[in-house]
């Protein structure tokens, strides 16, 4: 054994790989299940395969003429890890409560009833962007989970509602 291995192991043999804490939303979405889901959550059509074709097409030639550009968010996987167009996520839902159809109840409604955590990498995109419904379901999510989820509620009800998404400091970015 030579002297590089010995650096490797400790007396009671190899160093264990040091433990990594998984996010909130990693956990929560393990514990998914698909049976509780339309199917459409859990894979994708043929049309949604399509999409997800020319998305792909279309971030290629984007990187290739704004190399200085950041990423962009366009196909997040979901919580089944099934790759959704961005777009596809964001879907316009009324729900029964007619007081959640004005924009700053609704906000409020959002704000009060989903608790906050912040991006697990704020300096780059989320690999997830759960479902509104599964947001809702769980009652917890990212800055960006938040917004899809009042988009969606605000379409639903007429609003012209869009999420865009940009950076901050970390200041900002918690409220402190």
């Amino acid at each position: 054994m030579d002297d590089d291995d010995q650096d490797d192991q400790s007396p009671q043999g190899p160093a264990a790989p040091p433990e990594v804490e998984e996010p909130p939303k990693i956990l929560r979405m393990q514990s998914v299940s698909a049976s509780d889901y339309p199917p459409s959550y859990s894979s994708n059509t043929p049309e949604e395969q399509l999409v997800l074709e020319y998305v792909e097409n279309f971030r290629r030639q984007f990187v290739q003429l704004y190399p200085e550009r950041k990423e962009l968010l366009l196909c997040p996987r979901n919580e089944f890890g099934v790759e959704k167009f961005i777009c596809t996520t964001i879907r316009p839902t009324q729900l029964e409560y007619t007081d959640l159809y004005d924009l700053a109840t609704c906000a409020a409604f959002v704000a009060e009833h989903v608790q906050y955590e912040p991006l697990h990498d704020p300096a780059h995109l989320p690999r997830y962007v759960p479902s509104p419904t599964s947001v809702l379901a769980w009652q917890a999510g990212d800055s960006i989970d938040m917004s899809v989820l009042l988009a969606t509620l605000l379409l639903g009800v007429g609003y012209d509602a869009h999420v865009l998404l940009g950076t901050a400091d970390r200041r900002t970015c918690l409220a402190d």
